[in-house]
């Protein structure tokens, strides 16, 4: 049999109940359940008892589709980079990342001064 063959109901021949299949491997014959039509089973006999595996993917060299897995980015990466060094951005930063109150940076008669 073709070891590429996608339906592992190739190897098997299902019950008359369709609760089982048999594996039709020479010198094999185990039952398998298969109730409701799940086939992982079936999948997880010919993979180790065989060493057939359906649900493994082919080469991109030997496929003509192939699947680009592109590389997974933290959650920070999406975000603009801070760039701004000034002192009202150095101060908002202090309050809003280290949790600083501001009012531990100014006192009300500095803020009368400000313009």
């Amino acid at each position: 049999m073709n070891r590429n063959s996608v339906s592992p109901w190739n190897y098997f021949t299902r019950s008359v109940d369709g609760k089982y299949g048999t594996c039709t491997i020479e010198n094999c014959e185990a039952n398998i359940m298969a109730k409701g039509g799940s086939t992982s089973g079936l999948h997880s006999h010919l993979r180790t008892q065989h060493k057939i595996n359906l649900l493994k993917r082919e080469d991109a060299t030997e496929s003509s589709t192939s699947i680009v897995k592109t590389p997974t980015n933290k959650i920070t990466s999406f975000f603009k980079k801070n760039t701004d060094d000034s002192f009202e951005a150095i101060v908002s930063r202090m309050v809003a990342l280290d949790g600083l109150p501001f009012q531990k940076l100014i006192n009300p008669s500095d803020l009368r001064t400000l313009h």
